[in-house]
C-alpha cells in the first residue's frame, strides 16, 4: 500500500505501480477548470484520485484494458473520501463509446516503442506503445475534449518529435511544455505536455526534481506538497 496525505492506494495487483511519473503529472495537470475528467490508462487510479483530491467539483472516469487494474482502481475509489465522484471501467479507450465531453483528459501513457517486451501481458500493455500510441491517444482525445478543455501527458524526452507530429495530425496546440530534470545539473528525462484544441502561446518550463541525490528541490516539494507524506 502507498499511503498520501489524504488517501491510500492499494497497487500490487495493478498494472503499473506507483511512480514518480504519475504524481508529477498528477499534481502538475491543470484541473482548475474542469468539471469532468477523463484518466486514460489508470492503473491503479492514483491520477483520479489526485485530480479527485485538488477539485472539488471535478467528477472524474477513470479507464484501463486491464481487468485486475481496474478492480484495485475501483477498490481504492470507493476507500476514499472522492468515491461519489470516481468511476474505473474496463474498456479499450481506441474503441471505447464516450456519452460526454470532458473538460480535462489526462494520462501516463505507454512509454516504449522499442526494446524487450515484457513477459507479463499486462505490464508490457501498460508500458509499451504498441497498445496505444502517442498518434492515437491525441487524436481520440481530440474528439472527447470540451472546446476550452485540456490534454495532458508526460513523455520520455526521445519522443518529443513523434508527440509533435502526433500533435499536429491530431489538430491539437501545445499550450505548455515542462522539461523534467531528475537532479539539478543533469539532462531532461521526461516531458510534461498540454495540449489545448485552439491556437495558443506555449508556455515553457522546467521541474527539477532533486537539487542532489536524495535531497528534493524545494520546487519539487511545493508541487506535490498537498500528497506526499513526507513534504
Amino acid at each position: 500500500m502507498f499511503r498520501f496525505k489524504q488517501f491510500n492506494v492499494e497497487h500490487d495487483r495493478s498494472s503499473m505501480k506507483v511512480g514518480t511519473d504519475a504524481v508529477l503529472l498528477a499534481s502538475w495537470c491543470n484541473i482548475s477548470h474542469a468539471q469532468t475528467a477523463l484518466d486514460v490508462g489508470t492503473g491503479c487510479g492514483v491520477i483520479a484520485l489526485m485530480l479527485a483530491q485538488r477539485n472539488p467539483a471535478v467528477a472524474v472516469d477513470a479507464v484501463d484494458i486491464d481487468p485486475d487494474s481496474i478492480e484495485e482502481a475501483a477498490a481504492n475509489f470507493s476507500s476514499s473520501p472522492w468515491h461519489n465522484r470516481l468511476t474505473a471501467q474496463l474498456c479499450d479507450f481506441k474503441t471505447a463509446q464516450f456519452n460526454k465531453k470532458y473538460d480535462a483528459i489526462v494520462s501516463n501513457p505507454p512509454f516504449f516503442s522499442n526494446g524487450i517486451m515484457s513477459p507479463v501481458e499486462a505490464r508490457r500493455n501498460a508500458r509499451h506503445t504498441s497498445t496505444l500510441s502517442y498518434a492515437r491517444l491525441l487524436s481520440r482525445a481530440r474528439g472527447l475534449l470540451t472546446d476550452n478543455g485540456r490534454i495532458s501527458i508526460i513523455s520520455p524526452v526521445e519522443n518529443i518529435k513523434e508527440i509533435i507530429e502526433a500533435c499536429t495530425f491530431a489538430s491539437l496546440h501545445i499550450s505548455r511544455i515542462i522539461s523534467v530534470i531528475p537532479v539539478r545539473g543533469g539532462r531532461t528525462r521526461r516531458v510534461l505536455w498540454e495540449f489545448a484544441p485552439t491556437p495558443c502561446e506555449t508556455e515553457r518550463g522546467v521541474v527539477v526534481i532533486e537539487d542532489c541525490k536524495g535531497v528534493y528541490s524545494q520546487q519539487y516539494r511545493d508541487l506535490c506538497h498537498d500528497f506526499y507524506l513526507k513534504f
